[in-house]
Order: C-alpha cells, then structure tokens, then sequence
C-alpha cells in the first residue's frame, strides 16, 4: 500500500488538487479528506484506476463520501441536518465545536469495539472461572489497561 497509495498520493495525486487534501492510512484502511467536492471526484476516479493497475479494488460496503470537518457543522445547520460521523479502527469520529468555538474532532470507541471487548471479557470469564479471584483480577486489570491505553481513556478513580 506503501507504494500503491501514499507514494502516489503524495507525488502525483496532491499537486493536482485545487485546494487542501490528506490521506490518513493504517494498514489498509485509509481516510482521504478533501477541501473541494470537485477533488473528492477526481480522487475516485483515479483511486480506482490506480487500484485497477495493481488487481485492487475498493470495497464498496466501507466507501462513502461525506460531509466533514471545520464548515461541515455550519453547512449542515443551513438544511436542518446534523454533522456526519464515522468510524474507524474502532473510533467513531465526530466534528464538533468547542467552548471556544473552534472546530474539534472528536474521537470516541465506537459501540462495536465497546461490545466485542465486553464479549471477549465474559467469554474469558467464563473459560476462567476456576481461576482464584485474586487470579482473575490481575488478569482483567491487564485486559481493562490494554482497553484504555488503546482508546486513550482515563479509568475513573475512587
């Protein structure tokens, strides 16, 4: 993907954008945010070709254009519409305003990461529950710290 999509984003496809454009990937999954509507198509189109050239295709079910970032808030206000999210690596992303005023991506666990720890907790539970309490307890410590340095939560202390 290095070669695929980065390198050629950045030298080929970029200096041919009318306005400001990021690629955003881990692995293969990957956010292209664009200034102009006019870019986005443009970027398809030739995403498409370039994956074509490779034997790649996009997946459909998980491409979809919106409406986000700093002035989607306030075009969206204009038709009576909330901002878009969506969701990636088990974050769901949401453009927001701050106390300030200012724009603010937010970036929450998505509902489905949240369910599949908790799922993956119980079952180990249930696998462990010979285990002595004391046991099972250092062990769901280790699993609750892995979950909250990935989504970068703060446990609640007493």
């Amino acid at each position: 993907m290095h070669f695929t999509l980065d390198l050629w984003f950045a030298k080929k496809f970029k200096p041919l954008c009318r306005g400001e454009a990021y690629l955003v990937r881990f692995a293969d999954e990957f956010v292209g945010c664009f200034q102009f509507q006019d870019d986005v198509q443009n970027f398809r189109r030739q995403l498409q070709e370039r994956f074509a050239q490779f034997n790649l295709e996009l997946a459909e079910e998980k491409t979809r254009l919106l409406l986000f970032g700093r002035f989607a808030a306030t075009m969206r206000d204009k038709h009576g519409q909330s901002p878009e999210t969506f969701e990636i690596l088990g974050f769901k992303h949401v453009s927001w305003v701050d106390r300030s005023g200012q724009f603010a991506l937010i970036r929450i666990p998505s509902t489905k990461s949240c369910r599949k720890f908790l799922a993956r907790t119980r079952e180990w539970l249930l696998e462990h529950r010979h285990w002595k309490r004391r046991e099972q307890q250092q062990h769901l410590t280790v699993m609750l710290r892995g979950f909250y340095q990935y989504f970068a939560l703060h446990p609640l202390r007493p």
